[in-house]
């Protein structure tokens, strides 16, 4: 039950990480700055040149209905940290210094009255943004209440294009060439937000931009009077650099949404696991404070018996974060905090659809623990047995809850500890020891109501892009009362029974072990991201999924 148990949560890891993870990779784009008064400002020096805050009215955040959902709460909590952010800011600067090459710029013409020329046109045409350089070390992102603004600075860029020149008046000298402009000292700035949109997905939204340059120069050449085109391009340079930004304002509201929401859109909403569907849209709306963003998901199963009854039991709500930001948290990019109702649920889950309902025996079992599958073991705690079935026939085990599904505790003391306190064990052994089929004929040896608990604690490591994510068992427990047996076999010895039945439960663990340890659940790569630290930790009704991550795409 536990493999299963883990492999639940995994899933919910996992579609956690990979939608929370790339929302790093949308906030690569964006940088921090300050906003007051509606207006962009750049940190170091101020400057008129910049585009008009809009008043931005956002989609709806209307979730779908996955199952009822929309009604309980959300059972997965995910603290994305400065850390993270700050190294976004410097991958941003990565990415835009990549990406904006070949950028077509509007043509422009200008009109200058020269002395003794008169009227002049100067046509520009063809018009490349060769390359964009930003500094690294003048990048940075700032988180405000509801916001994240990006600030790139020290950008210097290059842009190609046709040059020509025609007097208007007589003797309508014409002439052609080539100019190169560079603009240096450049600050970029952006101002975003995150909402969640109608399918439950996060999406990105550039509220505000802002594109400024210290200083401007245009060489022409190419042309036999290019010293005079040069000496008066000082005339025309603040339209060219204007539509420079403009153009450049306009590439970071088009790129940075386009392409996270392209990847947020990809991110499935619902996940089957074992007839089950598991819930992982988006919870509106995102809380984004000075410190710390945290974002909400569902992470919770739903089945054909309906909404599960434990989902209650979460304490998270959308907004802040309802958990303290504890130390390895705030050492760590991500931290995924899942509550134990995800695991509570699938187990619930599962109890409802006859999963737990179990026949061991050699024929549909062969992984099972052979000492208890043959009657020579039960003859050593029940003499009467080889009187009765034989020294050495098989025995079949039906195993079934009575008392609802298992319960689910965790703590940093006892670990993750899974508990039944109704699980009936009835034991038969063939009438006719060479047909072992299902539908053979079976006399009942003995019943038993059982109380199991079994306690794991969760392990991850990094491997490269992926993380792999399992359970590391550490103690079972049990203890039997008889319900009835077959009067031929006499008294019972219970003390026996369990000794019997805590050697098979060890067992069964040690196989059940190998078989997570053989067969570990692994969080696919993420475009892009590489893993490069996972820890998992317990608090108080919590595992913990910390994770640091890095950027591959350059």
């Amino acid at each position: 039950m536990l493999a299963h148990r883990g492999r639940a949560w995994t899933l919910g890891l996992y579609l956690v990480l990979s939608l929370l993870c790339v929302s790093y990779l949308q906030s690569t784009g964006a940088a921090p700055a300050r906003q007051r008064d509606g207006n962009v400002q750049k940190r170091g020096h101020e400057s008129s040149r910049h585009t008009k805050p809009q008043i931005i009215h956002l989609p709806s955040s209307k979730l779908f209905d996955y199952g009822g959902a929309e009604a309980v709460r959300p059972a997965v909590e995910a603290v994305l940290t400065k850390k993270l952010f700050d190294m976004a800011g410097r991958v941003g600067a990565q990415i835009l210094t990549k990406d904006l090459k070949n950028v077509p710029v509007p043509d422009f013409d200008a009109v200058l009255d020269i002395p003794m020329l008169g009227n002049c046109d100067f046509i520009f045409r063809n018009g490349t943004l060769n390359w964009v350089a930003i500094g690294e070390d003048l990048t940075y992102v700032e988180l405000t209440n509801n916001f994240l603004t990006g600030h790139l600075g020290n950008v210097s860029f290059e842009v190609e294009m046709d040059f020509r020149y025609t007097q208007q008046r007589w003797p309508h000298v014409k002439s052609h060439g080539h100019a190169i402009m560079h603009g240096l000292g450049g600050n970029l700035t952006a101002i975003t937000t995150f909402y969640v949109g109608e399918t439950g997905a996060v999406q990105l939204f550039v509220l505000d931009s802002s594109t400024t340059f210290d200083q401007i120069t245009i060489d022409i050449s190419d042309s036999k009077a290019a010293w005079l085109y040069n000496a008066v391009t000082g005339l025309f340079r603040q339209k060219v650099q204007g539509d420079v930004e403009t153009k450049l304002n306009e590439e970071v509201h088009k790129t940075l949404p386009d392409a996270a929401n392209q990847l947020f859109d990809t991110m499935p909403k619902t996940v089957p696991v074992l007839g089950s569907l598991l819930n992982v849209s988006f919870v509106p709306p995102i809380y984004v404070s000075p410190s710390h963003a945290v974002a909400h998901i569902y992470g919770l199963f739903q089945s054909e018996a309906g909404a599960c009854p434990y989902s209650s039991l979460s304490p998270f709500t959308a907004g802040e974060a309802a958990w303290p930001i504890s130390r390895t948290s705030a050492a760590h990019m991500l931290t995924f905090n899942l509550h134990k109702s995800i695991g509570q649920c699938f187990l619930w889950s599962l109890t409802r659809s006859g999963f737990l309902n179990r026949r061991i025996d050699c024929t549909a079992t062969p992984s099972a623990p052979a000492e208890i599958l043959t009657t020579a073991t039960w003859a050593k705690i029940i003499p009467a047995v080889a009187d009765v079935f034989g020294a050495d026939n098989p025995v079949s085990i039906d195993v079934y809850p009575t008392q609802g599904e298992p319960h689910l505790r965790v703590s940093p003391m006892e670990g993750i500890v899974a508990s039944i306190a109704g699980l009936r064990v009835s034991v038969f052994a063939f009438d006719n020891p060479t047909d072992t089929s299902l539908g053979a004929p079976r006399t009942l040896i003995v019943s038993l109501d059982m109380a199991a608990e079994v306690a794991a604690s969760p392990a991850a490591n990094a491997d490269g892009g992926q993380i792999v994510f399992g359970l590391e068992l550490e103690d079972a427990d049990l203890d039997a009362t008889l319900v009835r047996a077959d009067e031929r076999l006499g008294e019972i010895d219970m003390e026996r029974v369990n000794l019997a039945f805590k050697a098979a439960l060890g067992s069964a663990s040690e196989q059940l072990q190998q078989l997570i340890d053989d067969n570990p659940v692994v969080v696919p790569r993420i475009p892009f991201i590489d893993i490069l630290k996972a820890e998992a930790s317990l608090e108080e009704s919590l595992v913990s999924l910390s994770v640091d991550v890095g950027y591959n795409g350059m």
